[in-house]
């Protein structure tokens, strides 16, 4: 597996992981459960982190430009703010982004 193939997998992996903790709770039940919410937190770390990585590697932006990894890597500060989380932002970025990201991202993994 090449470095691009490594990058993109592991962004996939780790959103479908955070999109399979929240599943169809709603936001108070996501909040509540200590194990997804945790999990999903990890998840964003991940995605965070792999997304600074591709964002250093130009030849993996060139060869994918229906992604916008600069939106990806946004998303920790997005939800991660000073010593608050914000819980409602994190909900709706895997309920309403990563479906999307995901599809394009499946769509780069070999067969």
């Amino acid at each position: 597996m090449t470095l691009e193939e490594e990058l993109i997998f592991g962004l996939y992996r780790y959103m479908n992981k955070a999109s399979r903790y929240i599943d169809t709770k709603n936001i108070d039940e996501f909040i509540h459960d200590e194990m997804a919410f945790d999990a999903t937190c990890f998840a964003f770390y991940m995605i965070n982190y792999i997304s600074k990585e591709i964002l250093k590697n130009k030849y993996i932006i060139i060869n994918n430009p229906d992604i916008n990894f600069e939106e990806i890597s946004n998303f920790y500060s997005r939800v991660f703010v000073k010593d608050n989380i914000n819980y409602v932002g994190m909900h709706e970025i895997v309920i309403k982004k990563f479906p999307m990201i995901q599809m394009k991202l499946h769509g780069k993994l070999r067969k």
